[in-house]
């Protein structure tokens, strides 16, 4: 995987481990990632490998569920100020 670093991006991505992160709006970062990556088929098993096993131990639907539910419970305590 390739990805910027825009937003929310990197934290799906481990860079050098699960893929790889180039700055946003640089085409000729990205085009080098792409290209190391279909030159390496080793490579892009092993990286492929380990985002299977990050999305196994990081991104489960029960887990992402669990953490939104607290997040808007968290944030439904905050006093909400209006002008």
């Amino acid at each position: 995987m390739v990805s910027s670093d825009a937003d929310g991006l990197p934290e799906n991505v481990v860079n050098g481990v699960t893929g790889y992160i180039v700055p946003r709006r640089n085409p000729a970062a990205m085009a080098d990632k792409l290209a190391a990556l279909s030159a390496d088929a080793e490579l892009r098993q092993k990286m492929g490998t380990a985002g299977r096993t990050r999305v196994k131990q990081h991104f489960q639907l029960a887990d992402q569920i669990a953490a939104f539910d607290q997040f808007y419970r968290d944030i439904s305590e905050l006093p909400c100020k209006l002008n």
